[in-house]
């Protein structure tokens, strides 16, 4: 039997020191939960955009460390920050490259073709770099009757933003079961009064 080549050699052993270091990712992702104002005054990017693509590689060509997924956004409006090209990538770990797959406990996953709005920090620096982790992701839908839908990454309609609150309708909130999304304008409008109050608007 021919001798086993030294780079499979390697592959094993990156996989062996993935799964062990799975538990602190599973921990990095128990994040703390962030209000409205928080999510706006934290983030150092908001952008509303639509994913187009998502490529998985290793983080160093080289050293191959673990697996990060580049999540291309287009069709984008920036709320906060500059973006300086007609597309934003974002950086989360996780991904696939067959034979292997690294999945990141707790971490929200996103679709090719949904819109997004996001509240990112420290982007190429952090293992999702979004503030509060679920808190910082709302996806816009299109319903059947044509109206927007927001809702958060859970799936639940956002109904208003309310003292730094986001509601959300649920099934075991009865006060809301025949409840309308917010609209995307009056969703914009909440992060641009915050904006205002900070002086951090963004200026096209």
């Amino acid at each position: 039997m021919p001798p086993q080549k030294p780079h499979r050699f390697y592959f094993f052993l990156k996989v062996t020191l993935i799964l062990i270091l799975l538990p602190n990712f599973a921990w990095s992702f128990s994040s703390i939960s962030r209000d409205f104002n928080e999510l706006v005054s934290l983030a150092d990017t908001i952008i509303i955009g639509t994913v187009s693509k998502q490529q998985s590689n290793w983080t160093d060509p080289v050293a191959q460390n673990f697996i990060h997924t580049a999540i291309t956004l287009e069709n984008i409006e920036t709320l906060k920050g500059e973006i300086d090209s007609e597309t934003y990538e974002l950086i989360i770990a996780g991904g696939t490259i067959p034979p292997f797959t690294l999945k990141i406990p707790g971490a929200p996953s996103f679709s090719i073709n949904k819109r997004y709005i996001l509240f990112i920090k420290n982007n190429h620096k952090s293992l999702f770099p979004l503030v509060g982790v679920h808190d910082g992701i709302f996806v816009i839908e299109t319903a059947t009757n044509g109206e927007t839908n927001i809702k958060n990454i859970e799936g639940a309609l956002v109904t208003a933003i309310n003292q730094n609150k986001v509601l959300t309708q649920t099934a075991t909130n009865k006060s809301l079961a025949n409840a309308h999304s917010i609209s995307l304008n009056a969703f914009r409008q909440e992060i641009m009064l915050r904006l205002n109050a900070s002086g951090e608007i963004y200026e096209e």
